[in-house]
């Protein structure tokens, strides 16, 4: 694979690391954790607003390149300046400027990348910048403060810019798929922390890709014009049968489960935004652990998460998205509670790092469930609406998990907040297990995370 997509995700994730875990646990200095909750909370809903109105102006209007290159800009002015902010009346408004100027970074880099290599083998150097990064982390904000960590990420962040100029068009690209991708198609992956963008510029959907046809070229022969007939590929585990006369209520079921999943979606968005919003702020003040505690526990999440990630591939081939899903609300509710039973056993903060391996099972699990599980419940030709709606789903939930989580805290304290959680994640699977429809497929290649190249016959 090219260095530019593998180097752009390391330095961008190592950027990240050095400033978003230790956020909070900054903010919490100042603010309580009611509107801790509120401002993050209001970050993410706006992050999900914000990411396909950039999208829709860098493709309309004047490409992802020079929306990019503003929006990296003002990002790296205004983290600086939260330090500053932090202390004032407009740190509200310095937050949401700059969530909205982060929104379009992550999504027009995974455009580029998908448009040009494996997004799985790049995505996962993000992944290991991460870990190894957030001990380092850890250890300079509890010995030095969180100037050096925002300067030092300032510096990565730069680096990640110099090899994004490489994967993200400088202008508004229109390609003839039909005679670029003729043997294959790389499929759209999307990020489940960000909103998708348009087609145009990234990989083409399905519906597109047209093998038969030989651009600006005209035959005299008709039957070489005629476009040969493909039997129908598609996957679609929710039919209730392809010769029943109840279309209305197939319908229905199809719909429903749709629903479903995008509840589930935004139940285990809702615990995402509010354990990842308040873990360190939980581990320092609950506990009383240090920051250098906070660092080892993202490095056991992502140590957890890589091999899992890895093989969540054949899981779901084997299981499907019901059963993948089911399960990680299911682990959910089991972080929640082992987070509240942690508050009997004071001044024993390090029991934290055995809990924290579930984020990296939950996540692994849930991005490959989600990703794919959209992707099936729509048509071939609503990829992108798909992916759009389970992000927004995910996000929306992260950001009211957040707000309420912060509230709820402030009212009942940790341990009843984490037990609320508790329930609402046991309900939710129970639902969820009722609610959604068995979609283990019949065809176990044909479920892989789209992250590879797929024959055109065989996309979805």
């Amino acid at each position: 694979m090219p260095l530019a997509e593998n180097a752009v995700y390391f330095f961008h994730f190592v950027a990240l690391c050095l400033v978003w875990p230790y956020l909070p646990l900054f903010l919490s200095r100042y603010v309580s954790e009611a509107e801790l909750g509120l401002l993050l909370g209001a970050t993410r809903l706006v992050g999900v607003a914000a990411s396909p109105a950039w999208a829709w102006l860098a493709d309309a209007k004047c490409g992802r390149g020079p929306i990019f290159a503003l929006s990296w800009l003002c990002w790296q002015l205004l983290t600086p300046l939260v330090l500053v902010a932090a202390r004032t009346r407009v740190l509200a408004l310095v937050l949401i400027a700059r969530s909205v100027f982060e929104a379009p970074l992550i999504p027009f880099v995974d455009a580029g990348v998908v448009a040009r290599a494996s997004f799985g083998a790049a995505r996962l150097y993000g992944s290991l910048s991460w870990g190894l990064t957030a001990p380092v982390a850890g250890y300079v904000y509890a010995n030095y403060g969180f100037s050096p960590c925002v300067a030092a990420a300032a510096l990565f962040g730069c680096g990640a810019a110099v090899f994004a100029v490489d994967v993200v068009p400088a202008a508004k690209t229109k390609r003839n798929y039909d005679q670029v991708h003729r043997q294959s198609v790389t499929t759209r992956v999307l990020n489940p922390f960000s909103v998708a963008d348009s087609d145009e510029g990234g990989a083409p959907p399905a519906a597109d890709a047209n093998p038969f046809e030989i651009g600006g070229l005209e035959s005299d022969d008709e039957e070489e014009k005629a476009e040969p007939t493909r039997p129908d590929k598609n996957i679609n585990p929710f039919e209730i049968g392809a010769d029943s006369d109840d279309d209305e209520a197939r319908t229905a079921q199809v719909e429903g489960d749709l629903v479903a999943f995008l509840a589930a979606s935004a139940c285990v968005g809702s615990g995402f935004g509010f354990v990842m919003s308040f873990l360190f702020v939980f581990i320092v003040r609950g506990l009383g652990g240090a920051a250098t505690l906070c660092g080892l526990a993202l490095f056991v999440e992502c140590a957890v998460e890589v091999p899992v990630m890895r093989a969540a591939d054949g899981l779901l081939a084997r299981h499907g998205s019901k059963t993948l899903v089911v399960v990680v609300l299911l682990l959910y509710a089991a972080r929640c509670a082992g987070y509240a039973l942690l508050t009997f056993f004071p001044g024993r903060p390090w029991l934290v790092l055995l809990v924290e391996p579930l984020h990296g099972i939950t996540f692994a699990l849930f991005y490959t469930a989600g990703v794919v599980g959209a992707k099936a419940r729509m048509p071939s030709d609503r990829q992108t609406l798909a992916q759009g709606l389970f992000s927004a789903a995910f996000n929306g939930g992260s950001g009211v998990g957040a707000a309420l989580g912060g509230l709820a805290v402030r009212k009942i304290g940790y341990r009843n907040t984490f037990l609320v959680f508790t329930a609402v994640f046991i309900f939710a699977t129970v639902a969820a297990f009722i609610k959604l429809v068995d979609d283990r497929p019949q065809d176990d290649s044909r479920w892989q995370r789209p992250r590879d190249e797929f024959e055109e016959g065989d996309l979805v």
